[in-house]
């Protein structure tokens, strides 16, 4: 799976398992809802600073977020060999 999914999804579980909507992570976070949505469906490479402010929004930490490396192999694999390019 690709690492972006991986965290848009997790996103999303962290964010319904503590009953907020997009909209209300979306206002929380600074960011559009539109945008969390692209999110968690993977359809973006989310930043550093974006991520911290989902998390700040959810009260996680990046460990509940970030794929662990045992857990996401492929993920991992395709960060390593590609760089920070995301190409």
């Amino acid at each position: 799976m690709d690492i972006a999914k991986t965290i848009g999804i997790k996103i999303q579980i962290v964010r319904k398992s503590k009953g907020i909507a997009q909209e209300h992570l979306a206002f929380s976070s600074g960011l559009d809802r539109s945008y969390i949505g692209k999110i968690e469906r993977g359809e973006f490479n989310i930043t550093v600073k974006k991520l911290y402010a989902i998390c700040k929004a959810l009260e996680c930490e990046f460990t509940d977020i970030l794929p662990t490396l045992g857990n996401d192999k492929q993920a991992t694999l395709d960060v390593v060999t590609k760089g920070s390019t995301g190409k």
